[in-house]
């Protein structure tokens, strides 16, 4: 801040000692030199431009219904939940089905119905909550037993 009592000065006002104290500090609490009020300016311009950048960027989203996309997200999370789940099940059944065709390979039957019944009820009780987790499909290996008739 200019030195204010020079400023008195150069109009010819004299300030006594004493008062310079009290002075400097009532024109320090309410007065801002011009250096803070072009501050002060500048700040107030630099927010006024990103209001300004940040009101066009909001108009592009005029009209658009934010519950319509929430409904839509979730829309599309819970079909997506649903087809993993369905997937798996797909996966389960396909598994189901290679573990009883391995098993049933080396073995002959009197026809194809009975083979198709006797398929179906392993690949049922397969299927059944009690026996998840016990019959894996075993892979092929010269340890696994598989093709030696102890299957």
């Amino acid at each position: 801040m200019y030195n204010i009592f020079k400023i008195l000065e150069g109009l010819g006002i004299e300030v006594p000692e004493d008062k310079k104290s009290p002075l400097e500090k009532e024109v320090h609490e309410n007065y801002r030199t011009k250096k803070d009020y072009d501050d002060q300016v500048e700040k107030a311009e630099s927010t006024q431009k990103l209001l300004d950048e940040t009101a066009d960027k909001l108009k592009k989203f005029d009209g658009v219904d934010v519950a319509d996309l929430q409904e839509k997200l979730k829309e599309t999370t819970e079909t997506l939940e649903n087809e993993r789940a369905d997937r798996k099940k797909k996966e389960e059944e396909v598994e189901r089905h290679a573990t009883v065709a391995e098993y049933l390979k080396e073995k002959r039957f009197v026809n194809d119905i009975t083979r198709n019944a006797i398929t179906a009820e392993l690949e049922k009780k397969l299927a059944d909550d009690s026996a998840k987790g016990k019959f894996r499909r075993k892979r092929h290996s010269k340890h696994s037993g598989i093709g030696t008739g102890r299957g």
